[in-house]
């Protein structure tokens, strides 16, 4: 019996209602990483071989781009530099430069619809839209070019959505539904207007 009062809230929390979704940073890493997947997949990367990562413009989102590159070479055993590195002219095995350039970076909150997990009443959608181009240092081969858009999506609380703008760690704030802020006005009028009926009977 206990076995079941124990089993019965776990298997709750891993049902896609209860589950916790990822915070903005991190639900559009999830997409940048998909993005790096599907351009570098196809090339086999050695142990100790070197890549420069070099962005073509700057961008807000580049940084989210940036580390998930980083992160995918150095899984494989290479070794990733930043074009401004210094320490690239030290490296002689930095074979390849990887270049990038972001078109788009969209996060938004939309109505959910269709059928959606209980309290989910928002889709988050996001999108990355980008050239990627792997070149040989050794002789300026373009070895591969590619324009990739990567969409993801997920149904948040507008709770979670509040939550998530107010993190501070993501520069792509969705504004939240205005159904949500229609709901929301009342209630925060509703609120001030019986704290100054309070405070003003409290001082006579």
């Amino acid at each position: 019996m206990k076995l079941i009062a124990i089993a019965l809230p776990l298997l709750l929390l891993s049902s896609p209602a209860f589950s916790i979704p990822p915070d903005n940073l991190r639900f559009y890493a999830g997409i940048a990483d998909s993005a790096t997947t599907l351009f570098l997949s196809s090339l086999t990367i050695n142990d100790d071989d070197g890549f420069i990562i070099k962005s073509q413009q700057t961008h807000n989102a580049n940084f989210i781009l940036e580390q998930s590159l980083i992160n995918y070479i150095k899984a494989k055993g290479a070794h990733a530099f930043l074009e401004s590195n210094s320490e690239i002219n030290q490296k002689p095995n930095a074979g390849y430069t990887v270049e990038y350039k972001i078109l788009m970076a969209d996060l938004r909150y939309e109505k959910a619809r269709g059928k959606s997990p209980p309290g989910k009443k928002l889709w988050r959608n996001g999108n990355l839209a980008g050239i990627f181009r792997l070149i040989s240092n050794d002789d300026g081969e373009v070895i591969k070019t590619e324009e990739l858009n990567i969409a993801d999506g997920d149904f948040i609380s507008r709770k979670e959505a509040m939550h998530f703008n107010g993190l501070g760690n993501f520069y792509i704030k969705p504004e939240i539904s205005e159904g949500f802020l229609r709901y929301v006005e009342p209630v925060l009028v509703g609120a001030t207007v019986a704290t100054l009926i309070v405070l003003f009977f409290s001082n006579r």
